[in-house]
């Protein structure tokens, strides 16, 4: 590891312990270099991370007993990239440690060293004791003055070495290239890495950047792996002026680690964390019920507020205290009517609607696109004070269901009807127990979004901001029978969908409602063709929503579209069937619900006079013609899906009937 003066210290230190670094010449400058805050810019593939742990190694060994930090912009960022970055080294290399899980900090064994992990997007909270060194990762998402209130705490008078330093890769000329690159403040210095210099990913990947070059768009190649700073960073970046897409709340995303694996791709990467990602920049993830960890920024936030346990979403959001003085679950649905063990300000929905708020001052006048996505009104159906007792059984929808549909059930619905969410609330004492504690989350919902929207208001921020709220699902809660999300019914899969588009061009359809039908996956083209992206039709299903807000007429669909996969549920297994069997697909008109199951029989809901589906149709004989009108129409639907997603229609017509000019000339005499 390179390094002089005090740096030398540090190296031989880690030497010791036996790292395996072998720094590129922009790394070594990197370590080299004496100033008191030094950076280092550079594209994707440069070592930023390696070199960002490696210093912070070679200043806890330098600064022996004494306190540093290593931050970054998020929780997740810190979490999944920074922290196990450190960690991975410190396990390889045979580093004693030791982890504070409760203050997110460990202690090198050897040195007796802190390391204390921080995100920065709330830099008000970086106080406390004094540093004697500070690193940011991906700099260029952290506000200016998170580093300005850091370069504040480096005074620790017993450092051998106070230094603060930071990596990025460049994002235009931003503050960071303004401090650090073009007039560079007295005490700075910045080592910009050459792209093509990592040998070590060479050696592995070969073709590592040509194929990005073909997989990017010409200025967010030149950005990302060349490492340019770009006069328009509106044009460099593919998306937009600043358009990375940020996500608060929930997502199912899940990493694809086999295909990591295959593609060489380093989830420690700009790029494979994007990937890991999928797509998002994580503001702050929460996903309830998986638990996320100790820099998970809720369960952090949680005991910062005196909620002092490992876990304290299962231990005090989703439980209750009953009345012989237990804590017990809210997975056991006979506790719902209890008030959770938080304040109703320190629950998943308010937290995150504050954490929406706090990103949106932020960002002042600067342009941004934010997934919110809330946790409730999801299972464990347990709501805080005072939603938990707002509403009574009689206040809430009544029950749809007949005994007549449990005659001659479809095989997969009766099949699910064994569920246990579906035998416990086929029981009334169930539906009426639940129903009210999931009316009162909901009612939370309503009052946290109105707190946003009127904020919002307050900081002009209704007058430019597109505004789409809708659900992935609704819930049956007693309803046909079931309980849970699946199947195709309009009880879970008619959510609603509303659009708030501030400019003028939508005054005509202001405050109206459309019949027409609409789908979840038309959010995207609508968003697209709101920030002026050209929309790629070749893999995009949806449609933009726009033209409807505008008060024009195109032509439209005239029904919609579902499909489930039931191979991990219960029901496979009682049916007996290959996963590779459990496929079904279903158009739903204006008329009517049909449902063509793989092997099995179809279904089909006359909705003019069966609205709520309780009388299947799909083996009355007089449905026939009717069924197979309707099946040639899904394969019609099918047939026309988007499968060529790497090549736009464009490239197909350039590319057509070019083999000549290519030197291949099949089929000339």
């Amino acid at each position: 590891m390179g390094g002089s003066g005090g740096g030398r210290e540090g190296q031989e230190g880690v030497r010791r312990r036996g790292i395996e670094y072998a720094p590129l010449p922009s790394q070594k400058r990197f370590h080299e270099s004496e100033a008191r805050f030094k950076g280092f810019s550079g594209p994707i593939g440069s070592g930023k991370s390696q070199a960002l742990c490696q210093e912070a190694l070679k200043l806890s060994y330098v600064n022996a007993g004494r306190t540093g930090l290593l931050g970054a912009p998020t929780y997740p960022m810190l979490r999944d990239a920074t922290q196990a970055a450190l960690i991975e080294i410190l396990e390889r290399s045979g580093i004693p440690h030791e982890w504070n899980r409760a203050e997110n900090f460990l202690v090198l064994k050897e040195t007796r060293s802190r390391i204390l992990f921080r995100a920065v997007e709330e830099f008000e909270r970086l106080r406390g004791s004094n540093l004697a060194w500070f690193g940011l990762d991906e700099l260029t998402y952290a506000p200016e003055e998170a580093w300005l209130r850091l370069e504040g705490r480096l005074r620790d008078p017993r450092a051998k070495k106070l230094c603060g330093f930071a990596v990025w890769t460049p994002k235009g000329f931003d503050w960071v290239y303004e401090r650090f690159v073009s007039e560079r403040v007295t005490g700075y210095e910045t080592v910009v890495a050459r792209p093509f210099e990592n040998r070590h990913l060479l050696d592995r990947i070969p073709d590592y950047y040509e194929r990005l070059k073909h997989s990017y768009d010409g200025r967010f190649y030149e950005q990302e792996v060349l490492g340019e700073y770009l006069r328009d960073h509106a044009a460099a970046h593919p998306q937009g002026p600043a358009h990375d897409l940020w996500l608060a709340g929930k997502t199912h995303i899940m990493p694809d680690h086999a295909g990591f694996k295959r593609l060489s791709i380093e989830g420690q990467s700009e790029l494979g964390h994007l990937l890991w990602q999928g797509g998002f920049r994580e503001l702050d993830r929460h996903d309830g019920h998986h638990e996320t960890g100790d820099l998970d920024g809720y369960s952090g936030w949680l005991r910062a507020q005196g909620y002092d346990s490992p876990e304290p979403w299962s231990d005090y959001v989703i439980s209750a205290i009953n009345e012989q003085g237990q804590v017990v679950s809210g997975w056991h649905m006979r506790n719902v009517h209890l008030p959770s063990r938080v304040k109703a300000a320190h629950s998943e929905t308010a937290y995150m609607t504050t954490q929406a708020l706090d990103f949106m001052r932020r960002q002042g006048s600067q342009p941004w696109v934010l997934h919110l996505s809330y946790v409730k009104p999801h299972w464990p159906y347990m709501a805080p004070a005072p939603y938990h007792a707002l509403y009574q059984a009689d206040q809430c929808l009544p029950t749809l269901k007949r005994e007549s549909e449990l005659q001659g059930a479809h095989p997969v619905v009766a099949a699910y009807r064994q569920h246990e969410e579906s035998q416990t609330f086929a029981r009334d004492e169930v539906v009426r127990h639940v129903r009210p504690a999931y009316q009162g989350l909901i009612k939370q919902l309503d009052d946290e979004l109105g707190r946003l929207f009127q904020e919002m208001d307050g900081m002009g921020r209704l007058d430019d901001t597109l505004v789409i709220f809708c659900a992935d699902h609704g819930d049956f809660l007693g309803d046909h029978w079931l309980g849970e999300k699946e199947l195709f019914y309009d009880t879970v899969q008619r959510v609603p969908f509303i659009v708030v588009d501030p400019r003028k061009s939508a005054d005509a359809t202001r405050g109206t409602t459309d019949d027409r039908f609409v789908e979840c996956v038309d959010v995207v083209p609508t968003i697209l063709d709101a920030l002026g992206i050209p929309i790629p039709s070749h893999r995009i299903e949806g449609r933009s929503l726009l033209p409807l807000l505008q008060g024009q007429t195109p032509p439209w669909r005239d029904f919609v579209y579902s499909e489930l996969d039931y191979g991990f549920k219960q029901a496979r297994e009682r049916l007996g069937r290959h996963p590779q069997q459990c496929r079904a697909f279903s158009l739903r008109t204006a008329t009517h619900r049909y449902v063509n199951w793989l092997d099995l029989p179809e279904q089909l809901y006359d909705l003019r006079c069966d609205p709520d589906q309780f009388e299947d149709l799909g083996q009355d004989t007089g449905t026939a013609a009717l069924r197979s009108q309707l099946r040639d129409q899904l394969l019609d639907f099918l047939a026309r899906r988007k499968h060529r997603t790497t090549l736009s229609d464009e490239a197909v017509i350039a590319g057509t009937n070019k083999h000549k000019a290519a030197g291949v000339f099949y089929g000339q005499w």
